[in-house]
């Protein structure tokens, strides 16, 4: 079959993936267009692609090898289906959980693999490792490591530049503002003006785009391990202090000149000029210092090879001499194939047909009110359903969070109790294009430090609560003390998606809402008998919010199959992949064992006849010379022959004799990656010692 059937796999493939992951995708180009934190991601499916085809002759060579041989066909079929089942498995339980984007992304990347190795065999997964991994960095914009790592770094980077600033002689101090660390400059009119040092200042976000970049280019070049690792973490304390001397330039100007001319250098130097400069000196670092070869191959003369237009003109796919692959255009792989494609294009069907999206769509009519009119009394019954004693009304809405958090709104209402024994419940809806502006409530108050090192909090539980069945949507519970005023709170807080009104156009927008509750006017009304009786509010908390999740109207339900068994997901995901493997890995003991027991017995009928025959002697001495050698092209062996007995073999008769050996089973071919090309190497397949 011709190598152009990939122009139908690579499409068929690739709608699959889009339409099984559509809501996911749609999630990430939110993130990609909305949120800084995640502008990486717009280059990764690029760079990816180019690591992809920089393997490509890799993957085509392993093809070849695997279509000569005919073997490994049950056992790429059996990985490539548990593979692509256990991201099935994955993605459904994923919907159950409150880290639903995370557990799909991992889906997404397991699924990839399996439709690699359903497609193109077990050893382009290994070939293919690196760029299937690289997509694993979709997830950074949604792991609490990420902002807890960019907080140490807002810490960090406030106190070296507070320190250059003071051995300047600058009159600057050290503060913070709503948890975040602020270095506050004198202007020149005399005001004292706080330049907040928050994650994206700091540069994490500079940090994980180069990140990609560095990784990228680390890949794709020449050297050793080791100067690879000095390279990164070069370029890491690169851009870095790149990043402080930014800013440290920014509060200067913010002295001399003031805020604004400061603050449109400090936008001119953005974290994508940060990221290219810093790319560009370590590229040339790179070249000139560590002769790490980055943006060019080097030139390497073939040598000649007496075999290599023989075995072309026989319509091989590898030199026998040499190992040079010809990169033919003709591989003729399983007819099965075609079939594979069809059946995942089917089950693609299926998997769309019963999926629902990452977070449950809401159409009540309420939406249609304008986004920018959810303040009023009126509206707030709209908004809110009226709860048995209590009845909703509007707060506040946080203009200054919304600016901070680019949000569309940040309101806050309460459903005050119409009894006075009772305690008021608060709801607190944030409103965004893109679902990671709308941070969790741990990430906030506790992962990222707070004012003078200190934590805001001190958290009680952090738990996740199944708040509805069906559709699937679950919610977590954090309960915490404020340090400060001692004050114990539990927040139930869970995220949705719905379409507003905005202006005369519409928009779909994320929605995070929180149900806020303070433990002390819980225990002086006497509905809870002490702070530690949290637990029992869990109950009302839970009524609350499916009370509001059922008053906007969920889209679509699950069937009760799906929902029956989605729980055991992920314990099915770990079960499959671990049966699959643990069936292939039989297989390939039992084939090696019969393997190995033919070469002995061809060995031993070899060796009986060697005592008769001069050309059985040397089929001996090759093969007893590839095992001292260990894996060896055939010019490699040559060598080896000429050394040890002194005596130069014709490059013909021992490519026959590879090639007999290879026939009777005593050897095997394998595929090698010598930077970047591919290349066949000989190995033994009996053992001496036993």
């Amino acid at each position: 079959m011709n190598i152009k059937r990939f122009g139908l796999e690579v499409p068929v493939v690739t709608l699959s993936i889009v339409a099984a992951y559509w809501h996911d995708l749609t999630i990430l180009l939110d993130d990609v267009l909305n949120n800084e934190m995640a502008s990486y991601i717009l280059a990764l499916p690029f760079l990816t692609a180019y690591m992809i085809y920089r393997r490509r002759n890799l993957v085509k060579a392993q093809l070849a090898l695997e279509t000569e041989e005919r073997d490994n066909i049950i056992a790429k079929d059996i990985i490539g289906a548990s593979l692509c089942l256990s991201a099935l498995f994955l993605y459904i339980y994923g919907c159950f959980t409150f880290k639903i984007i995370e557990y799909h992304l991992v889906s997404l990347t397991i699924f990839i693999a399996g439709c690699v190795v359903l497609l193109t065999g077990i050893h382009n997964l290994r070939n293919l490792a690196f760029p299937l991994g690289f997509l694993l960095l979709l997830i950074i914009p949604y792991r609490e490591e990420a902002y807890q790592a960019g907080a140490q770094l807002s810490t960090l980077t406030s106190t070296i530049t507070y320190s250059i600033l003071r051995a300047l002689n600058h009159p600057v101090d050290l503060t913070s503002t709503y948890g975040a660390p602020a270095i506050t400059i004198k202007t020149p009119t005399g005001e004292q003006v706080p330049l907040i040092i928050d994650v994206p200042c700091a540069g994490a976000y500079s940090l994980i785009g180069f990140l990609i970049f560095a990784l990228f280019f680390a890949y794709i070049s020449r050297g050793t391990p080791l100067r690879k690792a000095v390279w990164l973490l070069a370029g890491f304390l690169l851009i870095y202090a790149m990043n402080i001397a930014r800013i440290s330039l920014t509060l200067i100007i913010s002295h001399l000149v003031g805020v604004e001319a400061a603050m449109g250098l400090f936008h001119l130097l953005s974290g994508s000029v940060l990221i290219f400069l810093a790319s560009l000196i370590m590229i040339l670092m790179g070249e000139k210092i560590l002769k790490i070869n980055v943006l060019k191959n080097k030139s390497e003369k073939e040598g000649t090879c007496p075999l290599c237009e023989e075995n072309q003109r026989g319509n091989e796919s590898f030199c026998t001499f040499c190992g040079r692959f010809f990169n033919s255009s003709i591989i003729r792989p399983a007819k099965v194939d075609l079939g594979k494609i069809v059946a995942l294009a089917f089950v693609m069907a299926l998997v769309v047909d019963l999926q629902v999206p990452a977070f449950a769509l809401t159409q009540h009519n309420v939406m249609e009110m304008d986004l920018h009119d959810l303040a009023g009394s009126k509206e707030t019954k709209e908004f809110l359903p009226v709860l048995e004693g209590y009845e909703p009304k509007f707060v506040y809405r946080d203009e200054w969070f919304e600016r901070i958090a680019k949000q569309d709104a940040s309101l806050l209402y309460v459903y005050y109790p119409q009894n006075s024994s009772y305690a008021p419940v608060f709801v607190s809806v944030e409103i965004a294009d893109s679902y990671s502006k709308l941070h969790r409530w741990e990430i906030c108050l506790y992962v990222v430090p707070s004012e003078e090192g200190r934590q805001i909090v001190n958290p009680i539980v952090t738990k996740d609560i199944q708040i509805m069945e069906n559709p699937p949507l679950t919610g977590r519970l954090f309960t915490f003390k404020y340090v400060k005023s001692n004050q114990t709170v539990s927040v139930l807080y869970w995220y949705e998606k719905s379409a507003f009104k905005i202006g005369r156009s519409w928009a779909n927008r994320y929605v995070k809402t929180s149900i806020i509750v303070y433990l002390d006017n819980f225990v002086k009304t006497g509905e809870i008998g002490s702070l530690s009786d949290y637990t029992k509010l869990e109950s009302k908390l839970v009524s609350i919010a499916q009370n509001i999740i059922v008053y906007w109207e969920p889209v679509k339900a699950w069937s009760d199959f799906v929902v029956a068994f989605a729980g055991w997901g992920q314990s099915l995901s770990i079960i499959t992949m671990i049966a699959s493997s643990f069936v292939v890995a039989m297989l390939y003991l039992k084939r090696s064992r019969e393997e190995s027991r033919a070469a002995q017995s061809t060995y031993k009928q070899l060796t009986w006849h060697s005592a008769f025959s001069k050309e059985e002697k040397e089929i001996i001495k090759v093969i007893e010379i590839l095992d001292q050698k260990g894996n060896s092209t055939a010019i490699e062996l040559a060598k080896l022959y000429k050394e040890k007995t002194r005596k130069k073999i014709d490059l013909k008769k021992l490519g026959e004799i590879m090639r007999h050996a290879e026939r009777y089973g005593l050897i095997k071919k394998e595929m090698v990656n010598l930077d970047g090309k591919p290349v066949i190497k000989w190995k033994t397949s009996i053992t001496f010692n036993v």
